[in-house]
Formats: C-alpha cells, sequence, structure tokens
C-alpha cells in the first residue's frame, strides 16, 4: 500500500455509482458492493373510467403531470385518476443508495359518448306528425323492438306506420368506450270519431240522443249548435247546423264534423176546446202549410166541408177527441180538440170568480169560467166599473167606486139553457182612526189605518203634545203598539202624527192612546 496502510474493511470510494458500502480489502484495493438498480413502471394501460389500477413492480414512488392523483404514491400498484380525458405519462421512479432508476408508462383515460335523449311526449298518437327525440349528443344508433318505424340515425319515430303498442327505445355510440340509455314510449291507436248524420229532422220533434248516431268509438263529446249534452234539439235550428264529436283514447283525439239538416214542420191548430148543444159540430182546422186531414174515435161520422172543416154528426153526448193532423214533406204536425155535446135542456155552467175586497184602488180583474164554447156577456148590476172585454171570460175593471160594486155574466150557447153568475168588488176607503187601545187583549191593539196596502213604503211620524218624535217607522204596515223608538210604553195622552203616502198626498192628524 503506498503512501500509507489501510486497514481492511475500513470504507473508502471506489468511484463507481453502481456500488455501495465501498471498503479496503485486504488486496488494498477499495471494492464496493454492486447494486441492481432499475425500474419498472409496467404495460400501458387504457380505461373508460376515471380511475386505473398502475402495475410497478419494486419500491419507488409515482408522479405524473397535473390533473393526475394517486391513492398512495409508494403503493407500486395504486389506482391513479384523471381529471380530464386523455392519455398521461405517470413516472415510477426507483431510488437506492448510490441508485436512481426512472420507468415511464402511458395511463389512458377515455370517455363514452353520452347517449341520453328522451321524447317530448311518452304516448305518441297514430294520428300526430314524426316525432324526433332530444339528444344530448349527435351521432349514435338508435334501435327499438319490431313494430316501431324510427331511424337509425336520428330517432325519428313515424307514429302513423307503427303499429300500435309499447316500445323500448335505445340510443347507443361505440369506441372505446361504448355507451347506452333507453327510454319507454308507447303508441297509441287514434279512436274513431265517426257519427251517421241524420236525415232532416222537423223543428216540432223531440230532442234527438246523438250517441245512437256514432259509429266509431263511443264515450266522446259533442259541441255545436242546439247541443246539450249528447242531445241535439231541432227547435228554432231550422237550416243547416254544424256539429262536431270528439272521441278520445289515452289522451289521443279525433274529431269528426257534420252538418244536421233542419226544416220548419207545418203548424197545426185544431182550435179551442167548446161545446155545442145537438149532436153535431162543424170543425175548423187551420195549417200554416201542407195538407191537413181530421180523424175522429171510429164511432164518429165526419163529412167533408171544404178545406181545413169537417162536420161531425150523429155524435151521442159527451165529450170527444178530434184530431188536425198536417203533413208537409217529411213532417207532420197535430193539433187535439175537445168538444162537448150537450143535450139542449142542459144548463150551462158558469162562475163568475169569488168575490174580491180592494183597499183604495179603482181598478181590478174578473176571471169567469164558463162551459167551453159558449158565449158570455159582462153587465154592472149596481155600483160603477167600465167594463174592458164584455164578452170574454177575462176582463178588465176600471172606474170603480168605494163601497159595493157588483157585475153579472151571462152565459148563452145556442139551444142549451144559459145561466147567470154575480161577483162583488169592495172597495175600502183610506180611513185613520183617532185613537186606540194598545193594552193587548187582541182588541183595536194597532194603529190600523185602513186601505194602506195600497201605498206600501209610506212613512208614519208621531209626536207628543210637546213637539218631541216618539215613533218614525218609512214604512209602516200598521204595525205601532203604542211603545216609543226604545220600546217603552207611551202613557196615555193625545198624540200627532204625519203620515206620507208613498207617491201621494200627506195627513195630519191625533191620535188618542188609552189603555
Amino acid at each position: 500500500m503506498s503512501g500509507g496502510s489501510a486497514l481492511p474493511g475500513t470504507p473508502c470510494d471506489d468511484g463507481n455509482e453502481s456500488t455501495i458500502n465501498d471498503t479496503w480489502n485486504a488486496s488494498c484495493s477499495c471494492e464496493g458492493v454492486s447494486v441492481n438498480c432499475t425500474s419498472d413502471a409496467g404495460p400501458d394501460g387504457s380505461t373508460c373510467e376515471a380511475t386505473i389500477q398502475l402495475q410497478a413492480s419494486g419500491i419507488g414512488v409515482w408522479t405524473g403531470p397535473a390533473g393526475i392523483s394517486f391513492v398512495d404514491p409508494t403503493d407500486p400498484t395504486t389506482l391513479a385518476s384523471a381529471s380530464a380525458p386523455g392519455p398521461f405519462e405517470l413516472t415510477w421512479t426507483v431510488s437506492v443508495p448510490g441508485c436512481t432508476a426512472t420507468d415511464v408508462m402511458i395511463a389512458t383515460f377515455n370517455v363514452g359518448i353520452d347517449p341520453a335523449f328522451d321524447f317530448a311526449l311518452n304516448n305518441i298518437c297514430t294520428n300526430s306528425i314524426a316525432t324526433t327525440p332530444w339528444t344530448a349528443n349527435l351521432g349514435g344508433t338508435f334501435t327499438s323492438d319490431p313494430g316501431l318505424v324510427i331511424n337509425a340515425s336520428t330517432g325519428e319515430v313515424d307514429p302513423s306506420t307503427s303499429i300500435p303498442g309499447d316500445y323500448t327505445v335505445r340510443h347507443a355510440f361505440g369506441g372505446a368506450c361504448p355507451t347506452q340509455t333507453e327510454r319507454s314510449i308507447s303508441i297509441v291507436s287514434t279512436p274513431d270519431a265517426t257519427w251517421a248524420v241524420p236525415d232532416p229532422l222537423c223543428t216540432n220533434i223531440a230532442p234527438i240522443d246523438l250517441n245512437a248516431m256514432i259509429t266509431g268509438d263511443t264515450g266522446g263529446t259533442w259541441s255545436g249548435q242546439g247541443i246539450t249534452g249528447h242531445f241535439f234539439d231541432p227547435n228554432g235550428r231550422v237550416g243547416e247546423n254544424s256539429i262536431t264529436y270528439v272521441a278520445e283514447n289515452n289522451g289521443c283525439t279525433s274529431s269528426t264534423t257534420g252538418s244536421i239538416t233542419v226544416v220548419s214542420a207545418p203548424n197545426a191548430n185544431a182550435g179551442p176546446d167548446a161545446s155545442v148543444c145537438g149532436n153535431e159540430y162543424v170543425l175548423h182546422g187551420a195549417m200554416s202549410s201542407g195538407l191537413g186531414q181530421w180523424t175522429a174515435p171510429p164511432w164518429i161520422e165526419l163529412v167533408p166541408n171544404g178545406p181545413g172543416s169537417a162536420i161531425a154528426t150523429n155524435v151521442a153526448l159527451g165529450t170527444h177527441q178530434f184530431i188536425w193532423t198536417v203533413t208537409d214533406g217529411a213532417c207532420t204536425a197535430s193539433d187535439a180538440v175537445l168538444i162537448t155535446f150537450l143535450d139542449p135542456g142542459t144548463h150551462l155552467d158558469v162562475d163568475a170568480g169569488p168575490d174580491q175586497e180592494l183597499e183604495v184602488v179603482l181598478s181590478t180583474f174578473l176571471n169567469a169560467t164558463v162551459t167551453p164554447g159558449a158565449s158570455v156577456q159582462w153587465s154592472l148590476l149596481n155600483g160603477s166599473g167600465s167594463i174592458q172585454e164584455p164578452n170574454a171570460t177575462s176582463t178588465g175593471i176600471s172606474g170603480l167606486s168605494v163601497g159595493w160594486n157588483t157585475f153579472i155574466i151571462t152565459a148563452s150557447l145556442g139551444q142549451c139553457v144559459g145561466d147567470i153568475d154575480t161577483v162583488r168588488v169592495h172597495i175600502r176607503d183610506l180611513f185613520i182612526p183617532q185613537g186606540f187601545s194598545p193594552n193587548q187583549d187582541g182588541d183595536n191593539d194597532l194603529f190600523e189605518v185602513t186601505g194602506l196596502g195600497a201605498y206600501p213604503g209610506s212613512m208614519l211620524t208621531v209626536f207628543n203634545r210637546w213637539g218631541q218624535k216618539v215613533y218614525e217607522n218609512g214604512s209602516y204596515n200598521n204595525e205601532w203598539d203604542g211603545r216609543s223608538h226604545n220600546g217603552q210604553e207611551l202613557p196615555n195622552d193625545t198624540y200627532f202624527y204625519v203620515l206620507n203616502l208613498s207617491g201621494a198626498d200627506t195627513y195630519n192628524g191625533f191620535v188618542v192612546i188609552k189603555r
């Protein structure tokens, strides 16, 4: 050993970085232990997830670019995550005393294309236009169950050529990371809204049930002129009437519109009910258009008597019905009349009506009932009064006088025995009493003004002898019982009143309360 001596085993530096623990040996040479300094980061890899399992070996540490994170950087098989898709170089570094080695693997993070899509409606009617779904990304392929007509590129569904039913529609993307999603839709049959328009209707028939006209699907709704629910009323609907029927099936609707023609029905008037003395009567029917004909019970003979007229002969006594029927095209109308055939010795029925009791008013109406067909004559028996229609069973009367007015009605019919009846109309004048006795004995307990009923809304004001108001009523109806405003009994005394009749005169005077 030149220049000195070294003890074997003492440290030295042999200048070789691939050795460690350098020491002097017995030959006076500096010798170290060789080190195996290699790094294996494992194979490159790719994933469709956000993480990838690494496969390095040995003892070392992982490093990577921004956006890469490791669960445990010192774990050779740790999980690496990427914040964005793409290829990333990940480095596995092995470092031992005297040795540092690195190896790189390429980790590729792939992202599948979002296949999300949806239709505006899950139920698509067969009478709808073709519908295209919304998609998160263009492209991909659409597929579905057999029976649904769908465009594989756009997802457009043609409901008019598809078979009604429930379907699953799928949208898929291929590539390194295939994706797929699906939606359920239903193709719903359009309901059948057909209905048969009826033949022209006459205005005098009852409302018709339109549901009976449906030839398609029932349960829909009707609308249009003359419609109430599912009935059409032709009355007053002469001409063309537009009617629409709407059928519905699981949200799908269809409609059919038709026009119902309504024609005017003829007018048939058999005349008023009547009575006749004897067994023969001349019937007279009126009509607006068309042809008319009289019919009677089979035991009664009818003899034609010119247009609209027939003579009923040899008729048994009693009341019989005769029918006047008018036909105009497809429309008919009929009217019935009751004719009573009386024995010539029969007394006629006549009732002038009940007697009347009126307050102040000087006019009224008289209503009598007599045998049908009889002629009547009103006349004044006593009192006063002007008869407006002396030959009518009901007539107005004016110019009545205060007190009793009597009227007489006379009925006559051919050879039948006539009869008379009377009716009396009593007019009560306005009377204001000068005293009353409100002692609750049921006799003269109220201040009653006779005839006040003819003046509703009249005002009564009462003062005591010192001019103080003790009672007032703006719509007096004979209810003052001798009490003041606060309900206290007024003392026996003389009081003064002002009675203002509604729309008429004002009366002043005094009234004595004496219990």
